[in-house]
């Protein structure tokens, strides 16, 4: 339970320049301070949605050109393991000290398309699903926000 104290209030000081003037009105700011701060959310909170908006988009483009990036580097080591193979098939089977150092490049090759392969995949399936539109309307919508007391029970006189 609020003590009384507890709850700021907003006052007319008018009488303490004009003592014989008329008294002012003053009432509690607890009523007040709601109302302010649920409008002060309202107005604010679309700004808030837009900005979470742009950096899951930001976030997205970051991670599609990751993955682009990763993309290539897979396509230019199948072509270095292809070009390997080639070597390794054009080899003489009599000169074996060739042979093997030719075989021993294109399994290397090999290993690095298929790590490639699987950071390509671990990427793939960390990736957040897309934004989509019906998401972004409802975050629009909102739910009704939380109620914000701008002067935290305390206030001065205004």
């Amino acid at each position: 339970m609020m003590r009384q104290a507890d709850v700021g209030r907003y006052k007319c000081d008018a009488t303490r320049s004009n003592p014989d003037g008329d008294s002012c009105i003053s009432f509690g700011a607890l009523r007040v301070d709601e109302a302010v701060g649920a409008e002060i959310v309202r107005l604010l909170q679309p700004l808030g949605v837009e900005a979470a908006i742009q950096a899951i988009a930001q976030r997205e483009y970051q991670s599609g050109e990751k993955q682009r990036q990763i993309e290539l580097a897979l396509e230019q080591a199948r072509y270095k393991a292809i070009r390997a193979r080639r070597q390794y098939d054009t080899a003489d089977p009599e000169n074996r000290l060739v042979a093997h150092q030719l075989e021993r490049r294109w399994n290397g090759t090999l290993a690095a398309v298929r790590a490639i392969e699987e950071e390509l995949e671990a990427l793939v399936r960390q990736r957040p699903a897309a934004l989509g539109a019906e998401e972004r309307q409802r975050l629009f919508q909102g739910r009704p926000a939380s109620r914000v007391a701008l002067s935290g029970g305390h206030c001065c006189h205004a």
